[in-house]
């Protein structure tokens, strides 16, 4: 199904990286994991993924300032929104971002 499509997980959470990595490998996604914002973004340049995993609430910057980053460079990579936050302030943050979706 995902023959070479490469997916960047951003998430600082183990147990989460674990998860996405196990079901998006069974599904033949090439995954990439970064732990941090410095890590994503080297990812992110370095290896030019096909969409992107990225937590909302990083340590030392928020998923959403990744986000920006990004969306600086490249308007078009899908990037996913993983957060544990709920509420109208967060949707409509993510949605200024151009993120994608939100799994909560």
């Amino acid at each position: 199904m995902g023959h070479n499509i490469k997916v960047l997980i951003v998430e600082d959470d183990p147990n989460i990286v674990e998860l996405l990595t196990l079901y998006l490998e069974k599904s033949g996604y090439g995954i990439l994991v970064a732990r941090n914002r410095e890590e994503g973004l080297a990812k992110y340049y370095d290896e030019q993924p096909d969409c992107i995993i990225l937590d909302l609430m990083l340590p030392e910057m928020d998923g959403l300032e990744v986000c920006r980053t990004i969306r600086l460079d490249d308007k078009r990579v899908p990037i996913l929104m993983l957060t544990g936050r709920g509420g109208r302030a967060t949707t409509s943050s993510m949605a200024s971002t151009s993120g994608r979706m939100t799994m909560s």
